[in-house]
């Protein structure tokens, strides 16, 4: 093994150990969501990161997370989103609310979630 070879030998390792814990995390999901479906009327499944897996691996490697779902879920939405919980206990994409509603918020109770939905 030349020189070159052994001085990208540890990025190379970090790489595939990279790749295969978002086939992991990917699967993962994959199943609990065909599972929800299977068992629930509700059209969608709300993943709070902190249960997948560390939040900063999700952070720096969402892009291909989603990407990868979105391939399993051809017509489906796959969105990280950032929810919080309303006083009737659903998540709601803190995201998507206007400014006024803001102020109502509590932010020790939003979430970063990973969300799939089927509707």
């Amino acid at each position: 093994m030349n020189r070159e070879s052994m001085r990208g030998l540890k990025a190379k390792t970090d790489e595939k150990n990279r790749l295969e814990q978002i086939d992991r995390i990917v699967s993962t999901i994959q199943q609990q969501a065909i599972q929800k479906a299977k068992v629930s009327t509700e059209t969608s499944i709300q993943l709070e990161i902190r249960g997948i897996c560390n939040p900063q691996f999700m952070i720096e490697n969402k892009d291909g997370i989603v990407s990868s779902l979105s391939k399993l879920f051809p017509d489906c939405s796959v969105e990280y989103q950032t929810l919080t919980r309303g006083n009737d206990g659903k998540m709601y994409d803190f995201s998507k609310m206007d400014k006024t509603m803001l102020q109502f918020i509590n932010n020790q109770k939003t979430r970063e979630c990973l969300v799939i939905d089927w509707s």
